[in-house]
């Protein structure tokens, strides 16, 4: 609740905002409540949510998905200086400065496979480094790995490396070492994005998600277009 309207929770990850006036109506065998908002909140299912009461009317409702992420969405619709006003003189309380360093490298590869003491050269700053990502083009090329590339995002399976995509996770995981672990990884024909952290940050990484846009031949080819990584970090 909150503000005069009830916060719905979904096992799919959504959230439902109903008037509160809705709700009340629904006696007597009334149709389907008016939805004033809906969201997909977690990649999850929501488990529990929370409305506790805010400072001079301002309010968050907080939601727990089945990972152990907790969000925090206003209620309130008030004006955005007093929302302003609110939110800062809380941000003690729910805010924690961290510094987390990320090492971003891209390479071409023109079809080269891994060289050991390449990568460890290349490497070398993440010693010093939470994150590391890695973006890698031109991997393999040529009609046969468009192909299997537009088949494999098709099926819902662009998480899944060709053999040449495994070996170069394999060889950047062998240099990295122990003590780094994976989050993530997208491939798309040619092009291969993968993103590790330290072993210590882990249990803070939730909801990582991935995702390809093919723009190549005939608008889906594999072989022009982007993959990318999405993660949060200490929002557990």
């Amino acid at each position: 609740a909150g503000h005069h309207h009830v916060w719905a929770t979904l096992t799919d990850g959504r959230l439902l905002v109903v008037p509160a006036t809705e709700i009340a109506g629904l006696g007597g065998g009334a149709g389907v409540p008016r939805v004033a908002a809906s969201w997909l909140a977690h990649n999850v299912g929501i488990v529990a949510a929370s409305a506790p009461g805010g400072p001079d009317g301002f309010h968050l409702v907080y939601t727990l998905g089945a990972d152990g992420c907790i969000k925090a969405w206003c209620s309130s619709i008030a004006a955005g200086e007093q929302l302003r006003a609110a939110v800062s003189s809380a941000e003690g309380d729910y805010t924690t400065q961290r510094t987390v360093r990320v090492l971003a490298g891209s390479w071409n590869c023109n079809e080269v496979k891994p060289e050991k003491h390449s990568l460890e050269r290349w490497l070398e700053p993440a010693v010093s480094a939470h994150l590391v990502v890695v973006g890698l083009q031109e991997v393999e090329m040529g009609s046969g790995s468009v192909a299997v590339a537009a088949a494999k995002e098709a099926l819902n399976q662009g998480d899944s490396l060709s053999s040449i995509g495994s070996a170069w996770s394999l060889a950047l995981a062998q240099v990295l070492g122990r003590g780094w672990v994976r989050v993530a990884l997208r491939q798309l024909s040619g092009m291969l994005i993968i993103v590790y952290t330290r072993d210590e940050l882990k249990r803070y990484i939730s909801e990582p998600d991935t995702a390809a846009v093919a723009c190549g031949v005939l608008g889906v080819g594999g072989n022009k277009g982007a993959v990318g990584v999405s993660f949060t970090l200490y929002r557990r």
